[in-house]
């Protein structure tokens, strides 16, 4: 599902169904079942990965969502060109609290003007 809908070539509606998909995943976890033996059992730890697949699994298709724009390796279909004003000096934080993950854009430093020149991109709008 991961590789469908949150791969190489992204697209706004199939985010949007990968994390309904991946609520339907976290109810199906709650009755998943290893067995009993831990010897040799590889369903074992699977099962004890499960947690985490889904966790890092939300968090990338929410970052994806998010971003509405094509940047290096992040491609997004439906908005195929870069957004050089806010995503150029933009990033996404994500949290993990309580179970739930949370996502928010903070600014980062710009570098000195001297670097900047050497960059393919523009400032902050602000600046401009």
């Amino acid at each position: 599902m991961m590789q469908q809908k949150v791969g190489i070539i992204r697209r706004g509606d199939r985010l949007s169904e990968a994390l309904s998909d991946l609520d339907g995943f976290t109810t199906r976890t709650a009755s998943a079942y290893p067995g009993s033996s831990k010897t040799y059992n590889t369903g074992w730890h699977q099962a004890l990965d499960l947690e985490n697949m889904l966790i890092i699994s939300r968090a990338c298709a929410l970052a994806a969502l998010t971003r509405e724009e094509s940047r290096g390796g992040h491609t997004r279909d439906d908005f195929p060109v870069p957004d050089s004003g806010m995503w150029s000096h933009t990033i996404n934080i994500i949290r993990l609290e309580h179970g739930e993950i949370s996502i928010r854009q903070q600014e980062i430093d710009q570098p000195p003007p001297e670097l900047e020149a050497l960059l393919d991109r523009s400032k902050r709008q602000e600046e401009e």
